[in-house]
């Protein structure tokens, strides 16, 4: 091999080498910005939340993601009636217990259990599920609820745009109260008897 042919094989096998390194960064440049702009949005849409409250002795802590209306029709559309809900956005919601507490009346014992709701126009269920590490209400399985309680909802006068989860005082009992769009849901929680 003469040496023209060598210089020529040298920048082509080098050119070659630029062409494939270029392609990598590039892609791995686009690959960032997409892994990094799916979890920035998703924030930005529904982000996590929490709330605690002590009811007696027990503490009591929800977590949740936080869905807005944005614009949209939520009771019926975004969210339908006669369907099991996650009750908020991304992971099931969380609650955890400290000690037993009652719900609506009915025992419910110290752990952490994934909330679901099924909505309806009049009466909501509530569920609370032993299977607190769910995504959404994908791998739901009725066979793994612990409590089923009926709920009435009730209207608010103003627009809620971002559904949060908050504790009120109500007669002899705390609420934990869901505010979403103009609907508020208070479920009654009061210490289980020693």
């Amino acid at each position: 091999m003469n040496r023209i042919q060598k210089l020529f094989l040298l920048a082509l096998v080098c050119a070659f080498g630029l062409s494939v390194s270029n392609l990598t960064a590039q892609e791995t440049e686009e690959k960032v910005k997409t892994e990094k702009a799916v979890p920035e949005m998703e924030a930005v849409k529904s982000p996590p939340a929490s709330v605690s409250a002590m009811i007696g002795d027990a503490e009591v802590t929800v977590n949740y993601g936080a869905p807005s209306v944005r614009g949209r029709a939520v009771w019926g559309d975004l969210v339908p009636y006669g369907k099991v809900w996650r009750t908020g956005a991304n992971d099931a919601t969380t609650i955890s217990l400290s000690k037993d507490i009652l719900i609506e009346g009915q025992a419910l014992a110290a752990g952490t259990y994934a909330v679901f709701t099924i909505p309806n126009e009049g009466n909501w269920t509530v569920i609370f599920n032993s299977n607190p590490k769910q995504w959404g209400n994908y791998d739901y399985d009725e066979s793994k609820d612990i409590l089923r309680v009926e709920v009435a909802p009730q209207t608010n006068d103003e627009m809620v745009e971002t559904m949060a989860f908050e504790f009120s005082e109500g007669d002899g009992s705390t609420n934990l109260v869901l505010k979403w769009e103009k609907l508020h849901l208070p479920i009654s929680i009061t210490p289980a008897a020693n």
